[in-house]
């Protein structure tokens, strides 16, 4: 029977000498041999929680375990708890690999497959979460207390912050928060123009017009834009237990169970600042606008401008048998004509006129075509970065091919003895096989990131395409579609006129006279 073995350490175990990695294999490697089982690879995860699934290792080899014949047939770790430290998850890929027929064996926690022998297994699960829950409170409160004294617990620093290395009373090296004032400035920026009535889109399209870049390089988004107003980093705290990781995108949890820690760096914007910007992000909210514009059925609503009083346009009666729906001016219809005589159209008709406009001009055949010039573009980039990263695999690859040869070399000739350097082979073949991966995994890629030869079949199919994803398929979705590049439509006796955001030119409402 060919086996894989498994074999994970986490970073406050290092030291263990019991629990290292080459006394797992080497316990592993010995049952495989007394059990007359072939050891078909090893996967190592180092430095990493069973508590998460995202470990690198571990998931090359479920992966391998997807093929049509999987190349093994069961799994060694030298305990349960190194599989996995988290009751679900363990049920969850055991009983995947299970029906295909990959069983895990712990080498020192014999169970047989006797409802006796699966009771034994579930409560030995059950003792290593709790134990895993109990070292994670001990873990939280090391972190908590190294916070209190002003040092950081690693990562990467805040945006408007950098890490620097001090050394403390017992000459430990340590790491603090110290202001970057460049990033600072933009993070007084971004909070001025949030309570100046901007909302996030105008503050990245200015952010990114007048050159202000991120800590990557790149271009601002919203969501970047939105964690730099609700991270409470700026008005000098650190705050624990904020985000719940076990759920998909990282929600936060409820405030009650954050622990605030006050006090821990300096502030860049004062705290009356910044709890003023949370009021706001919350009263913006969707679920605390008016329901007459989140939750309207007619599409237009809340778009709309009178084109002779500047009035909101809304609906303000209907037809025969209540069939149709008018649009008109509001102050029209409660003040009446002698302050405005407004205009009357019918909803179904504006509606559809206003999108077939939007679709011409946003799906042309130009568009489209540039569009599709624009992946392509993208794809050629993406292919030069892939290609440049397999040149220097390649390169790695290569250097490591030498430095096996050079080994080989010194034991044919007499300088080296094969029984001091077998491990360091060992070792470099292991780097040389993961590096031939890596390979392989970029060639893949580059490989999927071909040019797209247009045709007008293409730009018809693509159109259409776009057409379902952006317009949507319910009156919310078209409004929210509309609202990404419509500013205004101003309703004329004569003639509609329909208001588009232009990036870097146009800023609904913005207000820089301060910033």
């Amino acid at each position: 029977m060919k086996v894989a073995l498994y074999a994970r350490v986490s970073s406050n175990q290092q030291a263990d000498k019991n629990n290292s990695i080459p006394s797992q294999l080497r316990l592993l490697h010995e049952y495989a041999l007394k059990h007359n089982m072939a050891v078909y690879k090893e996967y190592i995860d180092e430095a990493e929680s069973a508590l998460s699934t995202d470990r690198p290792a571990f998931l090359k080899m479920i992966a391998e375990t997807k093929k049509k014949f999987p190349t093994f047939q069961a799994i060694l770790v030298w305990k349960l708890s190194r599989f996995a430290r988290n009751r679900q998850d363990s049920i969850i890929y055991k009983a995947m690999l299970k029906k295909r027929g990959v069983e895990v064996i712990s080498i020192s926690e014999p169970i047989d497959n006797t409802p006796q022998g699966q009771l034994m297994e579930g409560m030995i699960e059950v003792i290593d979460e709790f134990y895993s829950a109990v070292l994670g409170q001990e873990t939280l409160r090391g972190l908590i207390e190294n916070t209190r004294k002003g040092y950081r617990n690693g990562g990467y620093a805040a945006f408007g912050y950098k890490n620097v290395h001090i050394y403390d009373e017992n000459k430990n090296q340590r790491t603090k928060y110290e202001i970057n004032e460049s990033e600072a400035a933009i993070v007084k920026l971004i909070f001025e123009l949030y309570v100046k009535g901007n909302g996030l889109k105008n503050i990245v399209t200015y952010l990114n017009t007048h050159d202000h870049k991120p800590r990557s390089g790149g271009n601002w988004s919203k969501s970047t834009v939105a964690n730099v107003l609700r991270n409470e980093s700026h008005i000098g705290w650190t705050v624990f237990n904020k985000r719940d990781k076990k759920t998909y995108g990282k929600q936060f949890k409820p405030k009650d169970q954050w622990i605030i820690i006050k006090n821990t760096h300096e502030a860049i914007i004062s705290e009356d600042l910044f709890n003023k910007v949370q009021r706001l992000i919350e009263k913006r909210q969707p679920k605390n606008q008016p329901a007459r514009v989140t939750s309207s059925s007619y599409l237009l609503s809340g778009l709309m401008r009178c084109g002779k009083c500047n009035a909101t346009y809304g609906v303000t009666g209907y037809g025969r048998d209540k069939k149709y729906a008018y649009y008109n001016c509001i102050t029209y219809s409660k003040k009446g004509k002698d302050v405005c005589s407004g205009y009357r159209v019918r909803a179904d008709e504006l509606d559809n006129e206003i999108i077939e406009r939007v679709k011409d001009l946003l799906f042309s055949d130009e568009n489209m075509k540039n569009l599709v010039d624009d992946i392509n573009q993208a794809a050629k980039s993406l292919r030069t970065d892939y290609w440049m990263k397999i040149t220097d695999l390649k390169k790695k690859a290569s250097d490591l091919h030498n430095r096996v040869m050079r080994q080989y070399e010194a034991i044919e000739s007499g300088i080296i003895d094969v029984a001091l350097v077998a491990p360091r082979l060992k070792e470099l073949k292991s780097q040389k096989d993961s590096l031939q991966e890596e390979i392989a995994y970029y060639e893949n890629l580059n490989s999927r990131h071909r040019p797209i030869h247009i045709s007008r079949t293409m730009i018809d199919n693509f159109r259409k395409e776009m057409e379902v994803t952006f317009i949507g398929n319910n009156i919310q979705e078209k409004r929210e579609f509309l609202k990404k590049f419509i500013e205004k439509i101003i309703i004329k006796e004569e003639e509609i006129e329909i208001v588009y955001y232009t990036p870097g030119v146009k800023f609904p409402f913005l207000d820089l006279q301060d910033a």
